[in-house]
């Protein structure tokens, strides 16, 4: 699903269009009273700063049948964009808090 077209390096975009994806397979709720499917998801297979080469999957999505697939598909196309030139990973931790409060940044 959602491979790669060139040899590049990821960097995300559009983030809210993978959150919402995850909803529609079913891995999240709108509302509380939601059912929450616990086979679905998105398998993030192209972090940003990631090196991939054409046909690598950028994405895999869990779902209960392929009609749900190819809607997030259309959704997740414009999800990540692809450099030319290497892409800096972020920090995944950017400050940490704990009984005292806020640490600041790692």
């Amino acid at each position: 699903m959602s491979p790669a077209r060139c040899a590049a390096w990821a960097v995300w975009r559009r983030i809210r269009r993978r959150g919402y994806a995850s909803l529609e397979l079913g891995a999240g709720r709108v509302r509380k009273e939601d059912k929450v499917d616990a086979a679905a998801g998105l398998v993030i297979r192209a972090p940003v700063g990631s090196r991939v080469k054409p046909g690598d999957p950028l994405v895999i999505a869990h779902a209960q049948n392929e009609d749900l697939v190819a809607r997030v598909t259309q959704r997740l196309q414009g999800a990540w964009r692809l450099s030319d030139e290497p892409v800096k990973r972020p920090a995944h931790v950017l400050a940490r808090v704990d009984k005292d409060g806020s640490s600041g940044a790692v």
